[in-house]
């Protein structure tokens, strides 16, 4: 069974981005943290990931071209 949360790591390599990218996200209220861990940092929701993931990397896209 998949963890209920994922690192930054893990959702930066699941969308195929940078781990900067996703620290703007978090930083500009795209993808909202579900937790913090004292090990790990900010913990996102699998779910949340799934659902937000391609809109963010639409946006990205568009925005980088």
């Amino acid at each position: 069974m998949l963890a209920t949360y994922m690192t930054t790591r893990e959702v930066a390599d699941a969308l195929g981005v940078s781990r900067e990218r996703v620290y703007l996200w978090i930083k500009s209220g795209r993808l909202p943290i579900a937790a913090r861990s004292e090990y790990a940092g900010f913990l996102i929701s699998r779910k949340t990931v799934e659902r937000l993931g391609p809109s963010l990397i639409d946006s990205f896209i568009v925005k980088s071209r």
